[in-house]
C-alpha cells in the first residue's frame, strides 16, 4: 500500500555485492530513454532475483524470468532492497550517459 510520506529505503543496485538477493524498488531517474532501456533489460519494480555479477561495465541480476543485464551507470539509478545490503548512498545522476534529455520527468 502507498502511504503518503512513507518510502522504503533502498540501496543502489551498483553497490550490491554478487550473491545478494534483490528486489527492485524503483528507478531514481525516469528519463524516457532510460525507462525503455530498463524495460528491454527486463528490470521492473517488484522484480525479485539474485545479483549474479557486478563488474566495471555491467551488472547482471538473475531471476525466474532469466538474466537481466544493465550497464553499471544505469545500475547507479536503480534502487533495490538487498540481503545482505551495503550502506545506502545517494544516486549519481550526473554519471548517467544514456539519455539525450538532461532531466527525466
Amino acid at each position: 500500500p502507498i502511504v503518503e510520506g512513507a518510502r522504503e529505503e533502498g540501496v543502489l543496485l551498483a553497490d550490491v555485492e554478487p550473491g545478494a538477493d534483490v528486489v527492485v524498488l524503483r528507478f531514481e531517474n525516469e528519463a524516457e530513454e532510460l525507462l525503455h532501456y530498463l524495460k528491454r533489460a527486463g528490470l521492473a519494480p517488484g522484480l525479485e532475483g539474485k545479483l549474479e555479477s557486478s563488474g566495471d561495465d555491467e551488472v547482471i541480476v538473475a531471476s525466474d524470468d532469466g538474466r537481466h543485464s544493465v550497464s553499471r551507470s544505469v545500475a547507479e539509478t536503480v534502487s533495490v532492497r538487498a540481503d545482505p545490503a551495503p550502506p545506502p548512498r545517494a544516486p549519481l545522476p550526473e554519471a548517467l550517459e544514456l539519455s539525450a534529455d538532461r532531466y527525466g520527468r
